[in-house]
């Protein structure tokens, strides 16, 4: 089940996901229409392109 958080700047639907950051799960924000995930880590946003939802 893919839950919905709303919309990107560009338009783009956002889906509640996790991804591993330097050893540890974090959630993120999924941007399923360009098969990446981000998460917050240390004060910036990290591009991962292996994550759930």
């Amino acid at each position: 089940m893919m839950i919905s958080i709303g919309r990107d700047l560009d338009g783009m639907n956002l889906i509640v996901g996790r991804a591993m950051h330097q050893g540890d799960m974090l959630p993120a924000k999924v941007k399923p229409d360009h098969g990446v995930a981000y998460v917050c880590h240390g004060g910036a946003e990290h591009m991962k392109h292996d994550f759930e939802v």
